[in-house]
């Protein structure tokens, strides 16, 4: 086994037991791609050892596997392939706004799911280390709806709900909710979201 093979082995073991760890104790690290960063860098370096040492059987094994994978993730409707590349892509997030140094706000569409927005309360750990709690997840369309004063059953609320939240202000925060005023279309409503309220994903 050459020392790039190692080096490959030893920091892909790095990596995945330290994504693992920070993921169960719900902290993550610093920065809006990093972790898109950390998964191309990964791949790079996954290609170049496949293509650099195709000839040896273990690693002809290994290319095998991981074309596997990536053709299993395809089969149960592709959604689980889909997430990966939304993953890789950063394509979920739609729109990122830091409220202040506390709060910040994403607008979020995973797959089958509906479009939300995620308000966010963080904390700094260690440096390059963050703890993210979810606060609130309400749906887009429901912020378009109050913001633009339109019924939540109007036909044309579909259309509003491409329209990006042009501003948004942190107002106060309390046991029960949160208030953000938004502004959208040049209209700038204060919202109170119920904090711990249980919403679908």
């Amino acid at each position: 086994m050459t020392k790039t093979i190692k080096y490959y082995i030893i920091v892909s073991i790095i990596i995945f037991s330290v994504l693992i760890i920070l993921s169960q104790v719900n902290l993550q690290i610093k920065g809006e791609y990093t972790y898109q960063i950390i998964a191309w860098s990964w791949i790079v370096f996954t290609l170049y050892i496949i293509i650099k040492f195709r000839k040896i059987i273990y690693i002809k094994i290994y290319a095998i596997v991981l074309l596997a994978l990536v053709g299993l993730s395809i089969l149960p409707m592709a959604i689980p392939f889909f997430v990966i590349i939304n993953f890789l892509f950063n394509t979920d997030t739609i729109q990122t706004i830091k409220l202040n140094n506390e709060y910040k706000i994403e607008v979020n569409k995973k797959i089958l799911a509906m479009k939300r927005v995620y308000i966010y309360k963080t904390k700094s750990k260690f440096l390059v280390l963050e703890k993210n709690d979810n606060l609130v997840r309400p749906n887009y369309s429901e912020i378009v709806a109050k913001t633009l004063d339109i019924n939540s059953d109007d036909p044309n609320l579909y259309n509003y709900e491409s329209e990006p939240i042009q501003n948004a202000k942190f107002i106060t925060i309390n046991k029960d909710s949160i208030g953000i005023e938004y502004q959208i279309l040049d209209k700038k409503k204060i919202i109170y979201h119920n904090l711990n309220e249980t919403y679908g994903y």
